[in-house]
């Protein structure tokens, strides 16, 4: 091993002791990622975060919205998120962003077996955020639709002047994998 391989191992080690395990957690995923810059018309620049094996597709539809489409056919879980410029003051307060959650999931609560969910607060690093998590009901023993996912994690992020509502969907949302995607919404997705 030449001098600095060996220097540059010895400092990660140091600084892998230093760090307390979820801030070296933190570290390792944003050297594992590859930050990419939007210009979002009406928003400014947003910074995301693309993990490894991410697929990264951006169009903006015909409302104005630009649509961001993550994909990962390994993992198979997929994230999309629609980010908008938001006039009015309130987006940030949880009632706000409940309101707004209910009314995107309106169509898929009205088809679920859901009688019950609960949102949670989503604690990002800028702004603020409010999510749930749907499961599908059990089905019988059977062949899975590579299509369908088990789990539908929906949520917004807000920041004054910007609303982000976002899907994830998944197979376990336990997964190192699926909490990696999850960090996007808390860790990325930020004004650069």
């Amino acid at each position: 091993m030449n001098r600095f391989s060996h220097r540059s191992a010895r400092a990660l080690l140091c600084l892998a002791a230093m760090l307390s395990a979820p801030a070296l957690d933190d570290a390792l995923a944003q050297l594992a990622a590859h930050p990419r810059t939007l210009n979002v018309r009406g928003v400014g620049k947003i910074r995301i975060d693309v993990p490894t094996g991410y697929s990264l597709d951006t169009e903006v539809n015909r409302a104005g919205i630009t649509v961001v489409k993550l994909e990962n056919p390994v993992w198979h879980i997929a994230v999309s998120a629609g980010i908008v410029p938001e006039r009015d003051p309130d987006n940030t307060s949880a009632a706000w962003q409940d309101n707004r959650l209910v009314g995107f999931l309106a169509d898929l609560l009205a088809e679920s077996d859901a009688t019950e969910y609960t949102f949670a607060p989503l604690n990002p690093i800028v702004g603020t955020g409010r999510f749930c998590v749907f499961t599908e009901a059990e089905t019988p023993a059977s062949t899975p639709d590579p299509d369908d996912y088990h789990h539908l994690t929906a949520g917004i992020k807000a920041w004054r002047g910007v609303t982000i509502i976002f899907q994830i969907l998944s197979n376990d949302v336990t997964s190192p994998e699926y909490q990696e995607v999850f960090r996007l919404f808390t860790h990325s997705f930020e004004p650069e």
